[in-house]
């Protein structure tokens, strides 16, 4: 008896496309990939139920596609017909508006497969471009995850589609995508991937490009995004067959998770739901709520700079911040109370801007009130900013401060010495913090400036007041 075979060669890889209304930026994406090095592909375009002029804007592209249409069930359902009409060996999905940047993206990646044929997913970096293609920034998480790749891949969720070769079979295993969410199918689509053991490699370079777009449903409802990219998390973190590195590291994973949400929200001014992940995040952390209270300063911080933007705005939710984390109202200092908010606003005006390097943020009513100030009086109101700032101080930050003073003739030169006070309690912080890897540095700012007889003053002062500096630090420190 014969048995007939198939001699059907199927294309090696599937690029899978969902269109909806993207006949804009389809001749730009489709081109990208015509371009590459690598041809031994596929194109399979499922039309969404456009209503634009997408299949004027294929024409061109026609004998190079698989065309198909159906009527609009979402992004998810789209991805998933695609990947059922796919046969290749490996699938790699892009948005409509996303593109590659090099011409040998697909030859790089295939390459690494063929070299390590024991690996699952290969993924580049990827550049955030604008509407009009114009840069913004260019991603490359690998930096940020030296550790397990299961704890790293939850904690940061470094998903880029079109930065992502995978074999199909991976693909069909963990069920598609799941058009219970919205907006982060994509997410938990790779997490499940990740989850179940596949073995990932990132791929050092920069290879596509994802476009920002201002109407897109994640731009345009940013709370939907926070929500969905959480539900992802949670959903899977609540799994009963969690590995153990995710079951010991479960809270801390939902803990940065609600930071990330905290930040975004801010930036979209949604205080209200921006405050509902603050009251989350504070029922997972293991530590006092001050420093809670200070990590989500810091995040909003951090994506404000990310994002270009100033951080005086940051100023109208200290009190929310306090409320929410049931801080009381003022904290002891030098036998006085001292209002919270005062050591926050110290930190917003004098040091953050030198933390991040961008002095040009100092606001002018700062130079002012400097300039009626002695020397003395500016180490009194800096210390006050270094005891509460939510980012650990270093000496850089102090002399960067200094200088800047000098600079601007708001302190003589020979004022430089009272410097070591501030340098002082930069080293006290970072003995009572524990953190020994910058104490080498602290000790040698204290060293080039305090041991000089002009400086003995300051010595003096600070060892009359220390006490009641640590006080209050050991009470925000401690856990």
């Amino acid at each position: 008896m014969t048995i007939a075979t198939s001699n059907v060669i199927h294309p090696r890889i599937s690029i899978i496309i969902p269109a909806y209304n993207a006949a804009a930026y389809l001749p730009e994406t489709l081109d990208s990939i015509l371009r590459q090095s690598y041809t031994d592909y596929e194109i399979i375009l499922i039309d969404d139920g456009s209503t634009d002029d997408t299949q004027t804007a294929l024409a061109p592209y026609m004998d190079n596609i698989r065309y198909v249409y159906q009527e609009n069930t979402g992004v998810s359902e789209a991805r998933n017909h695609g990947l059922r009409l796919s046969q290749a060996e490996f699938v790699l999905f892009m948005d409509a508006d996303d593109y590659f940047i090099l011409d040998d993206k697909l030859e790089q990646q295939i390459a690494v497969f063929d070299q390590n044929p024991h690996l699952d997913i290969v993924q580049t970096g990827w550049r955030m471009v604008d509407t009009d293609g114009n840069p913004l920034k260019d991603m490359t998480p690998w930096h940020d995850m030296s550790g397990s790749v299961l704890k790293e891949w939850f904690m940061w969720c470094p998903v880029r589609l079109e930065a992502m070769l995978v074999k199909r079979e991976c693909a069909v295993a963990v069920g598609g995508f799941d058009p219970k969410y919205r907006v982060s199918q994509d997410l938990d689509w790779a997490l499940k991937m990740i989850l179940a053991g596949y073995n990932f490699l990132w791929q050092e370079r920069i290879a596509s490009a994802y476009r920002q777009l201002t109407n897109s449903l994640s731009h345009a409802n940013p709370l939907k995004l926070v929500d969905d990219t959480v539900l992802v998390t949670e959903d899977l973190l609540d799994r009963d067959d969690l590995p153990y590195i995710l079951r010991y590291h479960n809270s801390r994973i939902r803990y940065y998770r609600y930071m990330w949400a905290i930040g975004q929200l801010f930036l979209s001014g949604q205080h209200d739901d921006m405050q509902r992940y603050m009251q989350k995040s504070l029922t997972v952390a293991d530590k006092d709520n001050m420093l809670v209270m200070f990590d989500w300063l810091i995040e909003i911080t951090k994506q404000l700079d990310a994002q270009g933007k100033p951080f005086h705005p940051i100023r109208e939710i200290f009190t929310l911040c306090q409320q929410t984390a049931n801080i009381p109202e003022t904290v002891v200092f030098d036998k006085h109370d001292m209002p919270l908010k005062d050591l926050l606003n110290h930190w917003l005006e004098i040091l953050l801007p030198f933390q991040y390097g961008h002095e040009d943020q100092i606001e002018t009513e700062m130079y002012q009130r400097l300039q009626n100030l002695t020397a003395r009086e500016i180490v009194k109101l800096t210390q006050l900013a270094l005891l509460g700032t939510p980012i650990f101080p270093t000496g850089r930050d102090v002399k960067a401060f200094w200088n800047m003073l000098i600079d601007k003739q708001l302190i003589a030169e020979q004022d430089s010495r009272e410097a070591t006070t501030l340098y002082l309690t930069v080293m006290t912080r970072t003995i009572f913090a524990r953190r020994w890897k910058l104490l080498p540095s602290a000790i040698g700012y204290v060293v080039r400036s305090g041991l000089h007889p002009a400086a003995i003053p300051a010595w003096s002062r600070f060892f009359k007041s220390a006490f009641r500096y640590l006080g209050l630090r050991l009470h925000i420190i401690s856990s």
